[in-house]
């Protein structure tokens, strides 16, 4: 046969694997329990903000783009950051950011899991033997390596999204206009930039690929065809599940329902709509652990070699590195000692979301800075780019952050979180670059 057939097939699992990577924590039920919550509160008109918060990410992508075509190494972000403000934020910045929300929503995930699983699809289990079941099995497939991984990962986002899709279009079909009509619509300018600012936490987690993609991706292809690829995906299955939520669901009932996807399923398809939501919580659970972990993984891997992060976190190769394993042990400690269950969690995960909102702003502010360097001795292509694109970034992820804040139903304690989170790793991380013998 001619190498034709064995070139699109390798295409395909290309655009598979990068959509996998891009949207593993878009499938997450987290991410489904915030979307149903700002359909509840925005009503129909969530679908074209959606559209604005898409926009504002697919510039973030461009911009990490041009990150990893001038930084290729995992270290990339940490570098770039380093140049322009110094290695503590450096350091302090994208391990808050990435390893905070991963360990945080990790636990988060893998309790609704647990719960879930007994409530819906087979009571009778001890605690936590669902949860630990999950992260085992995603620990398992990294340590058979990363090819392992990535076909893990492309079976539990497309069993999630298929389950998805499949209650999405049963729930368009057979919904009917339940409550008012138009009822939470009439938000104002105010209520829309809350809401656009709350829709920007879906798309959050679209950069793990760069931090895989050297490990599928062929080096003369444009990653920002496949984020934007699994962006725009993630983006109409938002659209098609928040509708289908709306047309079955009182706008009331789903702001103020703690797990909107699970209440939408039942009342569209019934106990079976229930055991399909099951599945896609499970899958999804795997889906977001599995590529936030390898993403973190690879980037404190990344750290390491930049000399930000002790040298032990360079171990692994192309199996579980050891910060994989570590985000695993923390998020069991965290699961025993009782903190999936905690009101606080909710709050911590949220505080996840925003310090990864608040990373975007710093790269866009970084590239900003060192806009004009030289890289390499000609200029990059992140020096290559408009300073007005960088600071529009920075503006949009900062404001978004502060909005959130705002409009926190515990403001006090979200900023409280965030700001000891960043703390304690600046003490620890100045501690540590003091370190003599780091090398």
């Amino acid at each position: 046969m001619t190498p034709v057939p064995e070139k699109t097939e390798t295409a395909r699992w290309t655009i598979l694997a990068a959509t996998a990577w891009v949207t593993g924590l878009m499938v997450s039920p987290e991410v489904l329990a915030i979307l149903g919550g700002i359909a509840g509160r925005a009503g129909f008109t969530f679908a074209g903000l959606l559209v604005v918060a898409l926009v504002f990410h697919l510039i973030n992508a461009e911009m990490y783009v041009r990150l990893g075509t001038d930084y290729p190494e995992p270290g990339g972000e940490a570098r770039l950051i380093r140049e322009a403000l110094g290695p503590l934020p450096a350091l302090t910045v994208p391990l808050c950011a990435r390893a905070g929300l991963a360990v945080f929503i990790a636990t988060g995930m893998l309790f609704s899991a647990d719960v879930i699983f007994n409530e819906v699809l087979f009571s009778g289990f001890p605690p936590y033997t669902v949860a630990f079941s999950l992260l085992g099995l995603v620990v398992l497939i990294n340590v058979m390596g990363h090819d392992m991984a990535e076909k893990g990962q492309v079976l539990f986002v497309g069993v999630a999204m298929a389950g998805l899709l499949l209650l999405s279009l049963a729930g368009l079909i057979r919904g009917g206009w339940s409550g008012t009509i138009g009822e939470g619509t009439d938000m104002g300018m105010n209520g829309s930039i809350a809401v656009t600012a709350h829709l920007l936490l879906l798309f959050v987690g679209f950069d793990n690929l760069i931090f895989t993609r050297s490990r599928f991706l062929r080096a003369q292809e444009n990653p920002l065809v496949y984020i934007g690829i699994g962006m725009v995906t993630a983006a109409i299955l938002f659209c098609l599940w928040g509708l289908a939520s709306l047309l079955n669901i009182s706008t009331v009932v789903l702001a103020e329902t703690h797990a909107p996807h699970l209440l939408a399923a039942r009342t569209i398809l019934g106990a079976t709509g229930g055991v399909i939501m099951g599945g896609v919580v499970l899958a999804g659970v795997c889906a977001g652990i599995n590529a936030v972990f390898a993403a973190t993984a690879r980037m404190m891997v990344g750290m390491a070699e930049e000399e930000l992060l002790p040298r032990g976190f360079r171990q692994g190769g192309n199996r579980a590195p050891v910060p994989f394993l570590v985000l695993a042990a923390v998020t069991g400690l965290f699961m025993v000692t009782g903190l999936g269950g905690s009101t606080a969690l909710d709050t911590l995960i949220r505080a996840g979301f925003m310090l990864w909102l608040l990373n975007y702003g710093v790269v866009h502010l970084s590239a900003w800075i060192i806009r004009k360097r030289p890289y390499g001795g000609v200029e990059g292509a992140v020096a290559k780019g408009h300073p007005v694109f960088y600071l529009f970034g920075t503006t949009v992820m900062l404001t978004g952050v502060t909005v959130l804040l705002w409009t926190a139903p515990r403001p006090v304690f979200l900023l409280a979180s965030m700001v000891l989170t960043l703390a304690v790793v600046w003490i620890a991380g100045m501690l540590w670059l003091r370190v003599p013998f780091r090398r």
